[in-house]
C-alpha cells in the first residue's frame, strides 16, 4: 500500500490519471470502471492507481463515515464477477490532509484487457473513458505471456483452424460483451479472440480457448473431462448402477453434468396440513452444483486424470485432480477469503456463462445448503495431486 506522504503526494494533484474522487460508495459501478481503468494502465505509468472514497471531486472532505462494512463492500467489487479477469487490489481506511477516506489500490495488470460487464475502461487524464478498438489492441499487445497463468498461454500446435468459430460468434461472444459494444463492434472474428485473450501474444490459442470453443477439446487436453459413478454399495468394487463420460466443450460438459446430477437426486415431501409442503433432498443440488463446478473450475488440465464423480450408497465424493494452489494450503482450504485461481481465464468463461454467480463464494455457499437441508458438512481431503471433496448423505 502507498505510504502516507506517497498518498498525500498523489491526492494534492487532484484528479488525473492514477486518482480518482468520490464522494460516497453508492455508484458501484463507477468505481468498478475507476478500479478497471486503473488496472489497464493504458498510459504504461507502471504505477498504481487508486480510487480515494470521501473526497469530492475539488478534493475537500466529504465527510464520510468509513465503516468496516463499507470496506469489505469495496474489496467484494473485485470478487463479484463484474470485472474480468480479476484486478490486483486493496482496501484500507486512511487518513488523508485531515480527512477520514477509504483508499482503494489498483495495481497495473500484465493481463489486460480488463472489463467491466463486457466494457473496457481506461484512463484519458482525470476521466474515465470506454476504450476505442485501437486502445484496445495496445492493451492486448501489452500483456505479458511467459507471466501468465497456464490456462492463457499459447497451446504448440493449435491454430484459429481449431476453434469453431461459429460457437464462438453465435453462442459465446455475446454472453462475454455486452449488446451495445456488440452492435457497434466491426472487428474481425481474429480480434475478438484476442480482446478476450484467448490468442497468445503469437496468434495461438490458449488452453482457455481450447476448452471453450474447439472443435475436440480432448484432442489438446485428453483427461478434459468429467468421469461419473454411481456405485450400488459403499465401496468401488461394488457393482456400478450407472456411468457417464461427461465430454465435450467445457460449457457442455457443465450443462450435462448439471442435469446428471438432478437425475440422481432424490426428493421426498413432508405430508402437513399446511397448503405448502416441505421438500427434502438425500443431497441438495445447490452444493453438489457448487462442488462440482469447483472441481473443474481449479482443476490441474495438465494432469493425466479426469474430474470424478463417484456416487456412493451414503456419500458422494467429488476428486478434482491437482492439489491446493497459490495462497490456498492444505489448512486454508474450503475457507471463507482465501482463494487463488490456477486458471482465471476458465473460471472468467464460467463465470460469463452463467454457471457461476460470484467468486470466492462457491465452498460457502455448498456448505450453507448442505446445513440447511441436514447433511452434514463436507470433508476436504487436500493431497499434492488431487483434492477430494465427500459429501454425506441427509441423515
Amino acid at each position: 500500500m502507498l505510504s502516507e506522504q506517497e498518498l498525500y503526494d498523489l491526492v494534492k494533484l487532484g484528479e488525473f490519471e492514477r486518482v480518482e474522487f468520490k464522494e460516497t460508495a453508492r455508484d458501484k459501478d463507477a468505481i468498478r470502471q475507476a478500479i478497471c481503468s486503473f488496472a489497464n494502465d493504458l498510459a504504461g505509468s507502471g504505477k498504481p492507481g487508486v480510487v480515494v472514497i470521501g473526497l469530492r471531486d475539488d478534493g475537500s472532505c466529504a465527510n464520510l463515515t468509513i465503516e468496516d462494512e463499507l470496506l469489505t463492500l469495496l474489496g467484494g467489487l473485485r470478487g463479484d464477477g463484474k470485472i474480468l479477469p480479476f484486478p490486483v487490489m486493496s482496501v484500507e481506511r486512511r487518513r488523508v490532509a485531515g480527512c477520514e477516506v477509504a483508499v482503494v489500490q489498483v495495481s497495473p495488470s500484465e493481463d489486460t484487457p480488463h472489463r467491466v460487464d463486457g466494457r473496457c475502461w481506461i484512463r484519458v487524464g482525470s476521466r474515465r473513458a470506454q476504450a476505442t478498438r485501437e486502445e484496445e489492441r495496445i492493451l492486448v499487445e501489452k500483456r505479458v505471456s511467459s507471466q501468465l497463468e497456464f490456462d492463457s498461454r499459447g497451446v504448440l500446435g493449435a491454430t484459429i483452424n481449431d476453434l469453431d468459430m461459429g460457437y464462438f460468434e453465435q453462442f459465446y461472444l455475446p454472453l462475454a460483451i455486452s449488446p451495445e459494444v456488440l452492435e457497434e463492434n466491426d472487428r474481425s472474428a481474429l480480434e475478438q479472440l484476442r480482446a478476450l485473450r484467448f490468442l497468445s501474444s503469437d496468434g495461438r490459442p490458449n488452453p482457455a480457448a481450447l476448452l471453450t470453443l474447439a472443435h475436440e477439446p480432448r484432442d489438446f487436453f485428453p483427461c478434459a473431462y468429467i468421469q461419473f459413478l454411481r456405485f450400488a454399495g459403499e465401496e468401488m468394487t461394488d457393482p456400478i448402477r450407472a456411468q457417464r463420460e461427461v465430454s465435450g466443450r467445457l460449457t457442455e460438459q457443465l450443462e450435462e453434468v448439471t442435469r446428471l446430477l438432478k437425475a440422481n437426486v432424490e426428493a421426498s415431501m413432508s405430508v402437513t396440513s399446511e397448503p405448502i409442503h416441505q421438500v427434502s433432498y438425500d443431497y441438495p443440488p445447490s452444493a453438489l452444483r457448487q462442488i462440482v463446478y469447483n472441481a473443474v473450475m481449479h482443476r490441474d488440465y495438465e494432469l493425466p486424470s479426469p474430474v470424478q464423480l463417484h456416487w456412493y450408497k451414503e456419500r458422494i465424493e467429488i476428486i478434482s485432480p491437482g492439489g491446493a494452489y497459490g495462497n490456498v494450503t492444505t489448512k486454508s482450504f474450503g475457507e471463507p477469503g482465501v482463494v487463488s485461481y490456477r486458471n482465471p481465464l476458465v473460471a472468467e468463461v464460467m463465470k460469463n456463462a452463467g454457471y457461476i454467480e460470484r467468486f470466492g463464494v462457491g465452498i460457502q455457499v455448498a456448505k450453507k445448503a448442505l446445513r440447511r437441508n441436514g447433511n452434514p458438512p463436507p470433508e476436504f481431503q487436500v493431497e499434492s495431486g488431487l483434492v477430494r471433496v465427500t459429501v454425506r448423505r441427509r441423515a
